[in-house]
């Protein structure tokens, strides 16, 4: 079975609206042009040459990204031969970014679950989560419940490390910009990425524990769990793959 590119983007956008999104973003279809039928869907945190080569062989109608191909009003040379690529071989590509990590499927809700965070609200807006843990403990022992969650090599940590937690702030990608709340909330406690070292001082100046898990690893999970949504609205009418080629761009030495 097969659905019209158009048809299945209606069915996902009732699920995730792309009214979800930051206004500086630019989720949802990525050029315009092609409306193919789909009956097969690969899923990736970003669109590469490899990943389109390995979609063409496939014969893959349509790809789900977390990353957009680009910010802003105009593709790179870069992005344009992806584009230039993408439509000779009739490759759709949806990008499912901050819409999905505004929605009640985000990735940051996902690891709140894990985290058994109690009493979620959004730090603000509906940007990030804040809950509460089922018992107090330490910073560091919440870093390594945190380490292993997040399956990172490393994490990064600023903070006392005996410091008792209860409530915990949580954003996926990078939620540096959140940070100025979480300190006037007095959250304790606020798991991201991307950390520059002026928001490590910032935060430790005003004793809130600054968690850096790496900006890969805490939303590569997103693959998955688009993946699952797919699933549910879809089931077993159009195949759904993730795609396995992509790591960290960064290696630790």
């Amino acid at each position: 079975m097969s659905l019209l590119l158009k048809q299945l983007v209606k069915i996902f956008e009732k699920k995730i609206p792309l009214t979800y999104q930051e206004t500086w973003d630019r989720s949802g279809l990525q050029f315009k042009g092609i409306n193919p039928k789909v009956s097969r869907v690969l899923f990736v945190y970003d669109v590469t040459r490899p990943v389109l080569r390995y979609a063409a062989k496939k014969k893959f109608e349509l790809i789900v990204t977390h990353h957009p191909l680009y910010l802003g009003k105009r593709a790179g040379e870069y992005e344009k031969s992806l584009i230039v690529f993408a439509k000779k071989h009739k490759i759709a590509i949806y990008t499912a970014h901050t819409s999905h990590d505004n929605s009640p499927f985000s990735v940051s809700r996902y690891y709140a679950g894990l985290l058994k965070l109690r009493n979620l609200k959004p730090i603000v807006h509906r940007s990030g989560l804040v809950g509460n843990l089922a018992q107090p403990m330490t910073a560091a022992a919440l870093n390594k419940k945190v380490k292993k969650i997040f399956k990172t090599p490393l994490l990064r940590f600023s903070g006392n490390p005996k410091q008792k937690i209860k409530k915990v702030a949580l954003c996926t990608g990078s939620g540096t910009g959140l940070l100025p709340t979480v300190i006037a909330q007095k959250i304790p406690y606020f798991i991201t990425g991307d950390v520059k070292y002026h928001y490590g001082a910032d935060a430790k100046r005003n004793d809130v524990c600054l968690v850096d898990v790496g900006h890969y690893y805490s939303e590569i999970i997103s693959v998955k769990l688009l993946k699952n949504i797919f699933k549910e609205l879809f089931d077993d009418s159009i195949y759904l793959e993730e795609y396995r080629g992509l790591t960290d761009v960064f290696t630790n030495i």
